[in-house]
Order: structure tokens, then C-alpha cells, then sequence
């Protein structure tokens, strides 16, 4: 790991710190002026009440920055929390992950910047951020700068590189060259992996994360509702882009985004520039397409009568992802965009869906879906030592009502070993009781229950599997998985 030192602005400069994670060295350092600390206080939002936080000011970053070649073609729509396989699976948004003795509180976006107060006691992975290109391919290479504001001198890890911060404001560049499809362009800890310290500061700020490509072509689409752009982004060309979800005036639905004369399309590939308004038409007008999942009614979508359905807004059903809508049961005959004209009916075809955790990568795995839908993952080769270092979460389970108290559950089947796994549901702390997954050939139902009035973000519903080895030394383990469902307990 390399360690880089940062100046800082509160002594009058600015350095542009260049490392290689991957890919080729950055631009020069540069040196700027900046003006000298006074006194003042800065307020931040918690998630659940507002905190004022009495601190120096920090000195300013300078007005101009060196130019990074390229398109800068950064897009966050949102701030989730959630660890780097979530960030993965659902690019283009910034995740916090915090737990082992850190916590993170008011993780917000506001006048371009993102801030959070933290705390990091026992763990140099205790407070991390994940962020991932929405259009990245393997082999790509980036260009990132990112402007960070902390409020003490200490370490941090960015990419597997180390940098040491000083209070105030500090610019890092550096370039990333992705080893595969939807890999971390940011992979951020608040701590020094070698010493397994922590930065021991409570607040961060960073400016607007900068991705700079400059290799590849984008276009701007803007989608628009009115006047107000509700969502601009850089659409790599050949790419297709998603359309925001807006909520439609009181007695109208939306009838779809245009760019003059030409409709927006969810499949359309992007080789121009567009700027895509809403249409509503009166609700009184529109026919309803019903989605099915199995006997389960899971969204009702208004159209117009001579549009295709949009099911851009049907959320799957949890612990799973959908693969397409049909117009049967038996999922024989898809549902291929036609102009909808009278009442229908469709069915989602759907996979369980959870995400993986590998304690440094340790294992020799495959993870497939099944012939029905089914999550199966075989591994070998296994060296952890602790439970958790093979993880199968099903992230964020709802958060209710104290008293609110609902039910997981999930079948599986686990072959080639006689060790037991455990499940659970995890509240970034030990939570509930732990069920023991034990080997088996025919599918049997594990079931927790829980208080969803208890839980707090960053939870999740977690399978561990890292003490389960299989039972002949050169043999695999199996564990498949059907059926994830979430109740209300009556």
C-alpha cells in the first residue's frame, strides 16, 4: 500500500496528490493560495434531527482547478446505505457502509456537497464509502478528483492507497482502471488497514465527485418536468439511460418523456444529445395493466389506451430481481411493448436476487440462477475462520412501526458438507436469534421474525456460510435458494 501526504490549505496550499491504482499517473502537483482560518460553526442535517457542530472554518478551496482531460461523467441519484456489492449492483449511487464500532449519521447532499458526521472506535473499515460508474466497462480508465474537507489530520484509505489528510481542505486525483464490468471507482476508509486505526475526526464533507473519461463518447440527456430538470446525465454512446420516476399532477398520469416529436424508449440506444419532457394526459382516460407475481398483485400500472405499458416504476418483490413481463402464467408469450388497448394482465418473471460477501476474496466460487428462478452458489477451496466471512445478505429489510413485527423466510437446500451455516437478521450489530442452516438434499423453510420498529438503515437479512467446508477436501459445497418472502405477522 502507498502512502501519499497532502498539504494543507489551512497552511496556504493546496497539493494535487497523483497515485496509480491500475492505470497511468496523474497530472503534476499544483499549488494554490488560500486564505487564512477564522472562527465559525457549520450545521449539518442528521438523518433524524438536526446537529450543529462548532468547528473552525475551513480555508477555501481556490477558485480554478487544473483541467483533467476528458468528459467528466459523474451521475449520483441518490444516497443509500449499503456495502460495495450493493454499490455494485445499482451504479450510479453513493453508499455508505458503517458497522464493528463506526457509525455514520446525516450522509447528505446539499449546495454540491456531501457531508456526514462519523465515528470510527474499533475498526479501520468501521465508516466506508462505495461509489460505481453507472456506464463502465472492463479495462476502462478514469481519471477521479475528489475534494475532502475533514476536520482533524489523520489517514484514510482510498482504492488501496493510503492518504494522509490535513485539517481543512484536501484535492486527490488519481486514476482507476476497472478490472471488470461495475467495479469500485471509489472504495473509501476512514482508516489505515496496516494499523487497523481510524481516523479520528466526526465530520467530512466532500465537493462533487469528478470522473473524468477520456477515451470514450458521452451524450447529455436531460429529463424534464416543466421547467425543473429532474435528472441529467451523461449517457455513454450506444447505451440506453432509465427515466426518472415523477410523481404526476393530482388526476393525471404521465403519457411519456419527449424530445419534441420523438418518444422517449427505455430500450433506445443514446448517439445524440436529448432533452426529454413529461407529458400527462387525465387519469380518467387511462386502462390498467396489472402485474402478477405468481397469485401476488405487486402494481397496478395506469396507461393510455394505444401506449405501451412502462414498468419502469414496479418495484420487484424483496430478495429478488425481474427479468421480464409476460402475457402468461407459464411465461410462454412476453409482453414485447405493444400498444396496450383494453384492461391486461401481466406476469413478472423474477430470480432471488441477494448479494455476496467474500472476506478478502478467499474462494474459489460460482454464483448462477437456477432453471426456476433460484439463486445457487458452489464454492471450494474454502480458508476462512470466522461465520461472517461468507456472507449471502438480502439488503434493507423494511423499517416500521414499533410493534410492527414481520416475517423473513427462504427455502434452501445444502449438499456436499455436514457443517451448519447460520441466518440471521443483522441490525449493523448482532440482532435477533440465529437459526442453524443444516445440510440437506430437499428443500427446507428457515424463518425469522422480527421487530421492524427496532431496525435502523444498514440492515440486512444475512445467510453466513464461512465456517461450512465441504465434507470431502476436493468436493464443493452447494447451497440453493427459492422462495424468499416477507410478511406482515398478523
Amino acid at each position: 500500500m502507498k502512502t501519499t501526504k497532502l498539504f494543507a490549505l489551512a497552511a496556504s496550499m493546496i497539493l494535487l496528490a497523483s497515485c496509480s491504482n491500475g492505470g497511468s499517473s496523474s497530472a503534476a502537483p499544483t499549488a494554490s493560495s488560500a486564505e487564512e482560518a477564522s472562527s465559525s460553526s457549520i450545521r449539518v442535517r442528521p438523518s433524524s434531527s438536526s446537529t450543529e457542530v462548532s468547528r473552525q472554518t475551513e480555508a477555501p478551496l481556490p477558485d480554478t482547478l487544473p483541467t483533467i482531460a476528458g468528459t467528466n461523467v459523474t451521475f449520483v441519484e441518490s444516497l443509500r446505505t449499503g456495502g460495495e456489492n450493493e454499490a455494485k449492483k445499482n451504479p450510479g449511487n453513493l453508499y455508505e457502509w458503517h458497522g464493528d464500532g463506526g457509525s455514520i449519521t446525516g450522509f447528505v447532499y446539499e449546495n454540491g456537497e456531501y457531508s456526514f458526521n462519523y465515528s470510527s472506535t474499533w475498526r479501520w473499515y468501521g465508516c466506508q464509502l462505495f461509489y460505481v460508474l453507472p456506464y463502465e466497462e472492463a479495462g476502462d480508465t478514469y481519471t477521479v478528483r475528489l475534494r475532502l474537507y475533514s476536520d482533524i489530520d489523520g489517514d484514510i484509505t482510498i482504492n488501496g492507497t493510503v492518504y494522509s489528510l490535513v485539517w481543512g481542505w484536501n484535492v486527490i486525483t488519481f486514476d482507476v482502471t476497472t478490472a471488470a464490468k461495475d467495479s469500485s471507482i471509489i472504495s473509501m476508509q476512514l482508516g489505515v488497514s496496516e494499523t487497523n486505526t481510524s481516523l479520528p475526526g466526526s465530520y467530512m464533507k466532500l465537493k462533487d465527485i469528478e470522473v473524468y473519461d477520456a477515451v470514450n463518447t458521452y451524450h447529455k440527456v436531460d429529463f424534464l418536468v416543466g421547467e425543473s430538470v429532474v435528472k441529467s446525465i451523461m449517457v455513454r454512446e450506444g447505451k440506453t439511460v432509465v427515466a426518472p420516476k415523477v410523481v404526476a399532477p393530482q388526476g393525471k398520469i404521465l403519457s411519456g418523456w419527449y424530445d419534441g416529436d420523438t418518444a422517449y424508449r427505455s430500450s433506445a440506444v443514446i448517439n445524440a444529445p436529448h432533452s426529454y419532457l413529461a407529458k400527462f394526459e387525465d387519469a380518467s382516460s387511462a386502462l390498467n395493466v396489472t402485474v402478477k407475481f405468481g397469485e401476488e398483485t405487486i402494481a397496478i400500472v395506469p396507461t393510455l389506451s394505444g401506449s405501451p405499458a412502462s414498468f419502469d416504476d414496479v418495484v420487484a418483490p424483496f430478495g429478488y430481481a425481474i427479468d421480464g413481463y409476460f402475457l402468461d402464467a407459464a411465461f410462454t408469450t412476453p409482453y414485447n411493448n405493444a400498444a396496450v388497448t383494453e384492461d391486461l394482465t401481466v406476469y413478472a418473471k423474477a430470480h432471488v436476487s441477494p448479494t455476496h460477501y467474500f472476506h478478502e476474496g478467499r474462494l474459489s466460487f460460482e454464483e448462477r440462477v437456477g432453471e426456476n428462478g433460484e439463486y445457487i452458489l458452489e464454492y471450494h477451496d474454502c480458508v476462512y475462520t470466522d461465520a461472517w466471512n461468507i456472507q449471502i445478505n438480502f439488503a434493507s429489510l423494511p423499517i416500521g412501526a414499533v410493534g410492527t413485527a414481520y416475517s423473513f423466510s427462504f427455502e434452501y437446500t445444502l449438499t456436499g458438507t455436514t457443517s451448519s451455516g447460520t441466518y440471521r437478521v443483522y441490525n449493523l450489530a448482532d440482532y435477533g436469534e440465529t437459526g442453524a442452516l443444516a445440510p440437506t438434499e430437499a428443500f427446507v423453510k428457515a424463518t425469522s421474525n422480527y421487530n421492524g420498529g427496532e431496525l435502523v438503515e444498514g440492515n440486512y437479512y444475512t445467510i453466513e456460510m464461512g465456517l461450512v467446508r465441504p465434507t470431502d477436501p476436493e468436493g464443493t459445497v452447494v447451497l440453493t435458494i427459492r422462495n424468499p418472502k416477507l410478511a406482515v405477522v398478523a
